[in-house]
């Protein structure tokens, strides 16, 4: 595409120097908030601005109440839009509609009621239009407005970080591209900790805040994509009622299910709190007019979700502009994941390439296919191809394509600190970044092979001894013993045996639950009563409503007493069992005589075991 520059000095806004947004333009305006929206709202024709979401939607409207602007989304009928066009129409003024895409149909169909020629009376702008390739993948009906837009007269599209479309009906509408270029170094400073544990260097980083800036009349703002981590972080730095989070209605709801506080899906200055958390919804179109410069902090953890990764070509420059008034500095927690794959752009265009080759062969095969059996073949392979979303009714999807090539390259760049810091330099919106670390011991790899691995009980125990092995030397500190205390909550029992019996031992019993407990019970033997030992010995042997072998119970009663050095009152039989349980006698295991344990007997075993110390 045709690209043209229009240089812009400080403080101008884009009307002074572009005063009104032409056709067939993708206009990169390189600044947030310098007046892109507010011109087409302010322009003398009939408009239809789609944006992103609701937030922008409730931004905009509340700002210009003074013009004819109205909002369209998912609680506004299609008859509210015929009223209010037909209301314009009578007060001749210019229609003036902002619309989520997902609300789209509805201006189509009031426009076709009213018996008015949308594509032709009316100017189409996609604003932040990145959003419709990089929402793509998780939001599909973000690109509906675009099976009309090429049927518009007039329209265009615009960013300040725009991803330019593959989409070949932009060159064949010759569409343009206009760059604002500022005659200023309007670059950001940003410093990026890198960390092994996010939630940890999070809580550190807090701390910092504390001692190292004067917070007291400063807010921090966090952006973070996932609500669940949010809600971590929020308990981890111990900030709930310092603490507000702006999210998706959907989102809201489910915060306060998890007793997260003041959680909201729209932003007003009368929610400001010292630690505001923002997600994606809150990354574009909208103005924070704060009485300070906020501290902005970015949180990506490849290891707990991979849409907590956030790009500094759109996602960092778009959060950062909200903040109209500045920012006083930034930094990114970011922990790497080197088991993410390194993909370049060529690549990935080869890779989708073949894709493409694959479902057209399949299609082809499909409609040439001499039976109904050969027909349903392709067909399940149709459906079930890999990305099949590169493909609408047959054709390719030039925006599911962008979006998929889009994310595997910012994926990628979380492989290790090198291909980020090279994502930084090429977004042309940072200096090389600063880089700082905070490593532990302990790790999300860590944390994420015991917490949240499908893994058998041995091999988690494994991990968990692996884990304590490595911060012997920080078990001291308050982090080692917050990590301890998470690790005991996971599973008691390995922690236990760890610190009392130790790791070969662990290992030589193959980590072993009732082994262990067993060997655990003996270690306590020296200063616990022999009574609390000896019957939970018996309690790590026998389990209360199970069947149990007549034989069994008597060999068992006979090893723990053995074990103990404990002399029975009377010769040991089966029915021994009766002194710590009460049982059914009467039960069977098959064709063979068993007892059942109904429930403990305390009492009965604290008796026997006065009478055979006794003796």
């Amino acid at each position: 595409m045709q690209i043209q520059e229009i240089q812009i000095e400080k403080d101008q806004k884009l009307s002074d120097v572009y005063p009104q947004i032409e056709p067939n333009i993708i206009l990169n305006k390189t600044l947030s908030g310098i007046g892109a929206t507010y011109s087409e709202i302010m322009a003398a024709r009939n408009s239809i601005i789609v944006v992103p979401n609701l937030p922008i939607i409730a931004n905009k409207v509340t700002q210009h109440k003074k013009v004819n602007l109205y909002g369209v989304h998912h609680k506004v009928s299609v008859d509210d839009i015929i009223t209010y066009i037909e209301q314009s129409q009578a007060k001749k003024k210019a229609i003036k509609l902002i619309v989520t895409p997902e609300s789209f149909y509805k201006i189509q169909t009031a426009f076709s009621e009213v018996g008015l020629n949308m594509y032709t009376q009316c100017f189409l702008l996609l604003d932040e239009s990145h959003k419709f390739i990089k929402d793509k993948d998780f939001r599909p009906e973000i690109t509906q407005p675009l099976n009309q837009f090429f049927q518009f007269e007039n329209k265009a599209l615009v960013s300040a970080t725009p991803i330019i479309p593959s989409d070949p009906r932009f060159a064949e509408n010759k569409f343009r591209i206009i760059k604002i270029v500022p005659n200023y170094n309007h670059r950001q400073d940003i410093t990026i900790i890198q960390t092994n544990n996010v939630l940890q260097a999070f809580k550190d980083f807090l701390l910092h805040l504390k001692v190292q800036h004067n917070m007291e009349n400063r807010s921090a703002c966090f952006f973070v994509n996932s609500v669940d981590m949010i809600q971590q972080l929020i308990e981890k730095g111990g900030i709930s009622d310092k603490s507000a989070v702006f999210c998706s209605e959907k989102s809201v709801e489910k915060l306060k299910y998890m007793e997260v506080k003041n959680v909201y899906s729209e932003w007003t200055s009368k929610r400001i709190k010292p630690f505001m958390f923002f997600t994606s919804r809150f990354y574009n179109g909208l103005d924070i007019i704060l009485d300070h410069k906020p501290y902005v902090v970015f949180i990506s953890d490849p290891y707990r979700k991979d849409f907590s990764i956030v790009d500094p070509s759109t996602d960092m420059p778009q959060a950062i502009g909200r903040f109209r008034r500045g920012v006083y500095k930034v930094e990114h927690i970011v922990a790497f994941n080197s088991e993410i794959e390194e993909r370049d752009k060529e690549g990935l265009l080869r890779f989708v390439e073949t894709i493409e080759k694959t479902y057209s062969y399949l299609r082809l095969a499909f409609s040439k296919s001499g039976s109904s059996e050969e027909r349903r073949a392709f067909l399940a392979y149709i459906e079930n191809m890999p990305l099949k979303e590169f493909f609408t009714e047959g054709k390719k999807d030039y925006f599911g394509v962008d979006n998929y090539i889009n994310s595997e390259l910012v994926k990628s760049s979380y492989k290790n600190i090198a291909l980020l810091t090279t994502r930084y330099a090429v977004s042309n919106y940072f200096y090389i970044p600063l880089i700082d670390e905070l490593y532990y011991p302990y790790g999300e790899q860590e944390r994420l092979a015991i917490f949240e691995s499908k893994k058998y009980k041995k091999q988690q125990r494994k991990e968990i001894v692996k884990a304590l092995e490595a911060i012997k030397g920080s078990g001291g500190t308050q982090a080692g013993n917050e990590y301890i205390r998470e690790l005991r909550n996971f599973d008691e029992l390995i922690v236990e045996a760890y610190y009392k019996l130790g790791k070969e031992i662990i290992e030589l019993y193959d980590y072993k639950a009732k082994k262990l407990r067993e060997l655990i019970i003996l270690k306590d033997y020296d200063s616990n009563t022999r009574t609390e030992s000896f019957i939970r010995a018996i309690n790590n042997s026998f389990k209360v409503g199970q069947r149990y072998s007549r034989s069994f119970v008597k060999e068992e009663l006979i090893r723990l007493h053995e074990l103990f050095s404990i002399t029975p009152p009377s010769s040991i039989t089966a029915l021994t069992i009766e002194y710590f349980f009460d049982i059914d006698a009467k039960a069977r295991i098959g064709d063979g005589k068993a007892v059942k344990l109904i429930r403990p007997n305390i009492k009965s075993a604290t008796y026997f075991f006065k009478k055979a110390s006794n003796e």
